[in-house]
């Protein structure tokens, strides 16, 4: 469904803008299941956008899909945006932690994934949204699990690297011009999470943050 922004929603894209680039929220998953959980399911990773042209080399766990259980797709040939999947996985329901932190988000959220960058692995400079659409535009938390720190990892947002712990989680505004590469020689693990754009959402991010 598609609709002209009302007061409502103009006020928290205008909230959103307002927030730092990225900073930490307190939040009680146990992200060292999901990395227990990343080491048992290794072969259930799925190519995530993969190059036509070369290895881009990243795979993803779905976690919230769409209602054919489908999640690694263009989204704007679909005429699909990141709040069209509800549909939790068996993944996510091994991960109550997480799950229930999802769940604090009273007014929704949508697709959320685990992603894994082998060595080289990135995602070229682009931006996520922001979109006119009412119903689809989104916010992104982002779950720092295994070789996200400064030796093997680079996110840059807006040409600033951010500094990222593991077993951390993160606000990150992904609708500025933004990067990751993985130099490590195994792999860099990592979530994102998209949560409904709302007013009653992001003051629960903000209470999050402390």
């Amino acid at each position: 469904m598609h609709t002209t922004p009302n007061f409502d929603f103009l006020l928290a894209r205008n909230y959103l803008i307002s927030l730092e680039d990225c900073f930490p929220i307190k939040t009680d998953i146990d992200l060292s299941s999901i990395s227990r959980l990343c080491a048992e399911y290794t072969q259930s990773f799925e190519k995530y956008h993969a190059h036509k042209t070369y290895e881009n080399n990243r795979f993803a766990l779905p976690l919230v899909t769409d209602e054919t259980g489908k999640s690694f797709y263009e989204l704007r040939p679909q005429n699909k945006n990141e709040l069209d999947f509800q549909y939790h996985t068996p993944f996510l329901k091994k991960i109550p932690t997480l799950h229930y932190f999802l769940d604090e988000f009273e007014d929704g959220y949508g697709r959320s994934h685990i992603i894994r960058l082998g060595p080289g692995g990135h995602f070229p400079p682009h931006r996520d949204g922001p979109t006119s659409d009412l119903y689809g535009e989104a916010f992104r938390i982002f779950l720092a699990i295994k070789n996200c720190g400064p030796r093997d990892f680079a996110f840059i947002v807006d040409d600033k690297r951010l500094h990222l712990r593991d077993y951390e989680a993160y606000f990150i505004n992904t609708t500025k011009m933004h990067s990751a590469v993985c130099f490590n020689p195994h792999e860099t693990l990592c979530a994102v999470l998209n949560i409904r754009l709302s007013i009653k959402n992001i003051e629960k991010l903000v209470e999050m943050a402390g």
